[in-house]
Parts: C-alpha cells; sequence; structure tokens
C-alpha cells in the first residue's frame, strides 16, 4: 500500500478495541449536560435492549459502563 500525500509506504496496519470508561471520557471531552444525559441513557437503553443504538459496543466492567474505540494502528516508512 502507499500513501502518495504523506509519501509513506504502509507496511503494516490493524485495528485496535481500546476501551474507555464511559464518565472518564464525558469529562474529559467536555459534554455538555444535555448530550452527556442522552449519551447516557442511549447506552444504557442498549446495554438493556442489546439493540445497537450508539455504534460504542458498551459493557459493564467491575460496575462501570464501558464502551470500545476503534484505533487505526498504522506502520510506515518514508518511500524513496
Amino acid at each position: 500500500m502507499n500513501c502518495k500525500t504523506t509519501g509513506l509506504e504502509i507496511e503494516q496496519a490493524e485495528i485496535i478495541d481500546v476501551p474507555v470508561h464511559l464518565n472518564r471520557w464525558l469529562a474529559l471531552t467536555g459534554t455538555d449536560d444535555h448530550i452527556k444525559e442522552q449519551i447516557t441513557h442511549d447506552i444504557n437503553t442498549e446495554l438493556k435492549t442489546g439493540n445497537v443504538i450508539t455504534g460504542f459496543s458498551p459493557y459493564i466492567e467491575n460496575g462501570e459502563t464501558m464502551f470500545k474505540q476503534k484505533w487505526i494502528k498504522m506502520i510506515g516508512k518514508k518511500s524513496t
């Protein structure tokens, strides 16, 4: 794979699921209260019903609401 705009040749790429604590994430992002309530409601509804609403893949771990962010890790080298 070659990325012409950066001059990098991609040698490896992988998608990584990164666990995120919902309340920490909401605090970190500075989300306003109304939006926090909507996100929390949607995630709780998703947890209760199993219906995909947010796409966050929420789950409970040690009593705390978590979700998974997808990160892409790419390793490349400068094309010569």
